[in-house]
This record gives C-alpha cells, structure tokens and sequence, in this order.
C-alpha cells in the first residue's frame, strides 16, 4: 500500500509487512481482527516494529535504484534454528539460547538460577532437580515466588478491566446497541494490555472478539430485544410423515448446559460415569465379535450380533454335544454385558419376574442397577401405563420438580440427551431393539 499524500514532505517511507499475520481459512488466508487492527494502528502512529514495520530513508531506497520490494528493507523470515555442535557432542545447554528468553527473566530474574547450573563457560545445565525428573520442571517454575507474584498481579489486572465490563453488560437494556459494546469492550481489553510484559495485546483483543463471535454477540442481540427474560421454546421436529414430535425444550438466552452444570451436576457426574462404562461395554463387544466372527467363528451363523439373534442360535442348537465350544461363545455375549455394568435380577418395568440365579444368562431378565434418580429410555422419561398411556413415576416427579414442571404432561417431555443418545448407540444397536427400563 502506498501512501502519496504530502509524499514531498516526506523524509522517508514507512512500510509494514503484515504477510504473517493471518489464518487459515481452507485454501484461502484471511486476515483476522487482530491482525486488521494491528496494520491500522501502527501505520497511523508511524510505530516502528522490528521485523514488521519501519520507516526507510530515502538515500536508502536510492541506493536500491528505488526498489521498494520489502524484503529488502523488513527482514520478516523466521530465524533459523542455529546449532551448536560443541553442544551437540559435550553436553550442555548454550548460554545464548537461555539469554534468548531475555523477556522472561526480566520478568522473573531469580527463575533462570533455579532452573540453570553452571556446566562450562559458555554452557549450561539444568539443575539437578529437573535431571533427576524432567516433570519437575513445570512444578519448579509454579512454585517459583516471582513466577507466583506475576501469575497474581496478572489476575489483578484482568480483574481491573473485568468488574467495570461486567458491571456494564448487567446493566444492559432493551433498545441497546450491540456493535457499540463490543467496540467499548475490545478497545478498553486492548488498551488495557499495552505494554505488559510476556502478553500481546491483539491476541487477547482477538480471544475477545472470538468469544463474541460465537456465544456474547448472540446474547447482546436477545436482550437487546427482549430484556432478560429467558424465554423457553418446544423443541418440535417433524418426521417425512408429516408426524410431529416434541423433543424438549430450550433456551436461548440460558443454554441447557449451564441449567446442568447448576442444578444437576450430581446427575451429570453419574451420566458421565455410565457413558464411561458403556464405551468399556462397547469395546469389550466389539473384541468379542472380532475374536469369533470369522468364516469358523461361533458368530458366523448370525445375520446380526445383538441379543435376540443369539438367543435365537442358543436355542436352535440346544444341547448339541458337537457345537458345545460354539454355545458358549454364545452365551458369553449377553453374560459380557451383565459383568461389566453391574446388572441385576429385578423386575421389568412391565411387571415381568426375573428368573432364579441358576438359569442361563441368557435366559434372564435384567435391568440395569442405576440411581434412582436416572430414568433411561430411547425417547424420554416416561413410565408404563394403561394401553401405553402415560402415569408419572415418583422418579418423574423428582426429576420433574428440579425442572420446576408441575404439569403431569409435561414431565413426559422431559429429555435426557445424553441417556438418549447412549441408549440409541449402545443398547437398541447393540441388542438388536432391547427396552430397558428402572424403577
């Protein structure tokens, strides 16, 4: 870019080479915020940066026939990695590559002892500590007093422009402005980091930006629309029948995450937990399957592995003395289940009995031994009733009342995703079209 305004006036040219500051954007490079903002300020100002701006006298560009190609002027190449043979073949750390990291020994002088011993002139060790445990090294510098006081007075100065920001997004209202705040924000944010140490500022100014991008700018708008009444929505979805299905619930202004991570992160624990034993289950399934499902393989007879398929095999070979290294195979399938996630022999949820503990395991009815407080179904919490009609649960009304629903109704509505999609992944897939249901 070049500038000819009062060029007669001038003394020299500044130029500015910005050619790494961008990202990556598929095939193409585009210029970020920051780096937006960077070129803009530094050429306004006449700042010079090494590597990256300068000013360039005019007897200079004439002693280059008037070439105004940049590399000739603004050296903008990473440095190459110099090596030190000597250290390659004695040991030891050169002095030079220590004294590079000058900008943080000026921050914390007393840390470059702690980590370095002497070896020879013009080399060093690391201490003695980190010899021993090359972990040690992340401890030794967190527990470092001047790494600890930087650490603090760099979440006192964040705190300094935090409070004042927040205090100004809470008292937003409807009819305000969002671009006006997010200039206020970023250019208080980017002010506020000029001249810290071991920080730049347009990278914190582009965190910043980032996160309106994708979460604040959003929540701007909606209060800026509707004040702060978070106001819920059915989730409905129709199908190619054109039936309808309720799926929920959600919130724009309050995502279901923060409502979980607040008010049931016990039960959030729990899910956790059993998606961690279902991805074991999983696994264990898949190992079973590939040890045995070759041409010879006791699965080989099978269209599809899941639980109907091979009680469906178990009692067409019977007692058969010549499959009997195939039927247990077989019955070690449902079993692999059962001891990994803890089952028991209690009743279905539509009254059925279990069997004694001596029959088959595959013969027995088992529902998974959960918290009381977790209802695992492929659609919603829901329980049985009359010709499939729906009567809630004392479990539902638990589960109900945290959500605030008083009406019977709506607690049917009431989704568990995360059960939802274990149960669509693991237990319908994996045995072949199985309800399980708990009390």
């Amino acid at each position: 870019m070049i500038d000819k305004r009062d060029a007669q006036a001038r003394r020299g040219i500044f130029m500015l080479d910005a050619s790494s500051g961008f990202m990556r954007d598929g095939p193409k490079n585009r210029l970020r915020a920051q780096d937006i903002h960077k070129i803009v300020d530094i050429f306004n100002r006449r700042i010079e940066v090494p590597r990256y701006a300068r000013l360039v006298a005019l007897d200079e560009i004439e002693r280059n026939d008037f070439n105004l190609n940049l590399p000739r002027y603004i050296d903008s190449q990473t440095p190459e990695d110099v090596q030190d043979i000597a250290a390659h073949l004695q040991g030891g750390i050169p002095v030079a590559d220590v004294d590079a990291l000058a900008a943080h020994w000026a921050v914390c002088p007393g840390l470059r002892g702690t980590l370095f011993s002497p070896n020879r002139p013009g080399y060093l060790d690391l201490a003695p500590a980190i010899t021993a445990d090359k972990t040690a090294i992340k401890t030794l510098i967190y527990a470092h007093p001047e790494f600890a006081a930087f650490i603090a007075g760099m979440n006192a100065h964040f705190a300094a422009w935090r409070d004042p920001s927040a205090a100004k997004l809470k008292a937003l209202e409807p009819g305000c402005h969002p671009k006006e705040i997010i200039v206020w924000l970023s250019e208080c944010l980017l002010a506020h980091y000029r001249d810290q140490p071991l920080v730049d500022p347009y990278d914190i100014y582009q965190h910043l930006l980032d996160y309106w991008d994708e979460t604040l700018q959003d929540d701007c708008y909606l209060i800026a629309a509707d004040g702060w009444a978070a106001k819920t929505d059915r989730i409905i979805e129709t199908d190619k029948k054109g039936k309808s299905r309720d799926k929920g619930w959600t919130c724009d202004l309050i995502p279901k995450a923060r409502i979980v991570a607040r008010y049931f992160a016990a039960d959030q624990a729990t899910l956790d937990g059993l998606a961690a034993e279902l991805e074991t289950v999983a696994s264990r399934f898949a190992e079973l399957e590939e040890e045995h499902g070759g041409e010879e393989g006791a699965f080989a007879e099978l269209d599809r592995v899941n639980k109907a398929s091979v009680a469906a095999r178990l009692k067409e070979i019977g007692g058969d003395p010549e499959v009997k290294g195939e039927a247990a195979v077989l019955d070690r399938w449902p079993g692999h289940w059962s001891a990994s996630v803890g089952w028991v022999n209690t009743p279905w949820c539509g009254g059925a009995t279990a069997p004694s503990a001596s029959a088959p395991m595959h013969q027995r009815n088992r529902t998974p031994s959960v918290s009381s407080r977790i209802l695992l179904n492929s659609d919603r919490c829901q329980a049985d009733g009359p010709q499939g009609t729906f009567q809630p649960g004392s479990n539902h009304r638990v589960l109900a009342n945290k959500l605030g629903i008083v009406d019977p109704t709506e607690i049917a509505g009431v989704e568990l995703v995360l059960l939802e999609r274990l149960y669509q992944a693991v237990l319908i897939d994996g045995l072949g079209g199985t309800t399980l249901g708990c009390r």
